[in-house]
């Protein structure tokens, strides 16, 4: 056992290579590997022992004959290992036919490893394509949103409408430069005073559903009237066709389903949009 033992070392110190680096490769303990080097033999069955010296052997590139040619010299290792009752291609093949269950054990590790590897692919397309559609989809609403700077806010309550202009809003006339719509077209405006949900459904079919975010106006176009929901009532400020209407609140409460159109609008605000008689 001593002559095979260093006759594997040999072989693996030519080779520069740690008893760790070859554990690993043949997957066999680093002790047992140690102990056949040291011409030990390890406390484990003799067909377990061939293995061990056969694997080792094609490990480092030696004919598995050799080795044990080597170990036949001793009567007494022969004895153990029970090498008179093993052909030679039976002693190649050993390591085949010793503890089966550690190679299908084996097997399934690897490929378990081999689907989790899968899955942990798949979530990760997945969530790529998950995070895609959502960020798509943010940017089409932000699309359509057209934002207003803070210092615009400031100059349009800084620079009140002259009282003519105020008189021409409250009669519902509007200068073609104030507003250029499609005749017979409403138009919705509102500016966020803060970030607020709303729901506008124009004309019964067309739904829109946003949040806006602070300082940012959008319109909205109808032909006969909108049906408006908003998260906050007095976040939002809005125009209907040229006129000034303020927030639907002047609390924080929720506006749901209000119905505005030119038939319901005086009832709506009317101390918004009716001037005073002179």
């Amino acid at each position: 056992m001593k002559s095979a033992g260093e006759l594997l070392r040999k072989a693996r110190e030519e080779q520069n290579r740690s008893l760790d680096d070859v554990a690993s490769a043949v997957k066999i303990s680093k002790n047992f590997l140690q102990e056949i080097e040291n011409g030990k033999m390890p406390n484990v069955p003799g067909t377990y022992v061939r293995a061990f010296l056969r694997d080792y052997a094609i490990e480092l590139g030696l004919k598995p004959e050799d080795v044990f040619r080597e170990i036949s010299k001793d009567p007494e290792l022969v004895k153990i290992l029970d090498l008179k009752n093993v052909s030679s291609s039976a002693s190649l093949n050993v390591s085949e036919r010793v503890a089966p269950n550690v190679h299908v054990e084996l097997k399934k590790k690897k490929k378990t490893h081999q689907y989790q590897i899968v899955m942990v692919i798949t979530v990760f397309i997945f969530t790529g394509l998950a995070l895609s559609i959502f960020f798509f989809r943010e940017n089409k609403i932000s699309s359509n949103v057209k934002e207003i700077s803070f210092n615009e806010m400031l100059k349009d309550k800084e620079h009140p409408p002259s009282p003519a202009a105020q008189i021409q809003e409250s009669s519902g006339i509007t200068s073609p430069k104030s507003i250029a719509v499609i005749p017979d077209t409403l138009v919705l405006e509102g500016v966020a005073s803060e970030s607020v949900w709303v729901r506008i459904t124009s004309d019964g079919k067309n739904i829109s559903e946003t949040i806006i975010p602070p300082f940012v106006r959008k319109k909205w176009f109808a032909k006969e009237e909108f049906l408006i929901s908003i998260g906050n009532g007095a976040a939002i400020t809005f125009t209907f066709n040229g006129q000034k209407i303020g927030a639907f609140s002047i609390t924080r409460k929720p506006v749901k389903n209000l119905i505005l159109s030119p038939k319901t609008i005086e009832k709506i605000l009317p101390s918004n949009i009716k001037q005073a008689a002179p």
